[in-house]
């Protein structure tokens, strides 16, 4: 910005320099409107009704055999990579903790820790399967037991199962794990409170 004092001509940079700042803070709101949607778009804390309802409308006749006496559970969700616990279901199998490279779409390492052991029950191209498949649905937990019911919770890390459809449970509701579940649309049970 050129201005003229008393006949002098003077040079001043604070345009630019303010331009400058502009792009700055414009740069850093953009950056943290990426980290809000990387955190945001991880499992949901918060849902209602409809997202159920929508959940159930989409998975209603999904087939979920293909883990049969697994569960699956999203331990950590990081930019570029996700912690999976995966096992057995049953005390005596403890779980492997499986990192998933988003990016590269696939498991890059299987952490034996837990075993201690035990014999290794899933090969890596096992457990790289499940994980691929476990990422394709997002979930944040999955189980599915002997019996062929589906201990779901689609919104929440760290947490029991919100839906579980059970298409053998006559009853209109009853417990699993301390917590109570009650009939919600068909096969599908609501876990109490939601």
């Amino acid at each position: 910005m050129n201005k003229q004092i008393n006949g002098l001509r003077f040079n001043f940079p604070f345009k630019s320099m303010a331009a400058n700042t502009h792009q700055n803070n414009a740069f850093k709101k953009v950056c943290f409107l990426i980290l809000l949607w990387v955190f945001v778009s991880s499992c949901k804390s918060a849902f209602d009704r409809a997202d159920v309802d929508k959940f159930i409308t989409r998975y209603n006749k999904e087939d979920f055999s293909e883990f049969a006496n697994i569960q699956i559970s999203l331990n950590h969700n990081y930019f570029i990579s996700k912690h999976y616990l995966i096992s057995k279901i049953g005390e005596q199998y403890p779980p492997y903790t499986v990192t998933f490279n988003v990016l590269k779409g696939k498991v890059t390492s299987v952490n034996r820790l837990f075993l201690m052991g035990t014999k290794d029950y899933l090969s890596n191209r096992d457990i790289d399967k499940l994980a691929r498949r476990m990422e394709d649905y997002g979930f944040c937990l999955l189980r599915v037991d002997s019996l062929g019911s589906v201990y779901i919770n689609p919104f929440q890390v760290y947490s029991e199962p919100i839906l579980i459809k059970a298409p053998q449970q006559k009853q209109e509701r009853f417990k699993y794990d301390e917590y109570l579940y009650k009939r919600y649309k068909g096969a599908w049970f609501l876990k109490s409170g939601y």
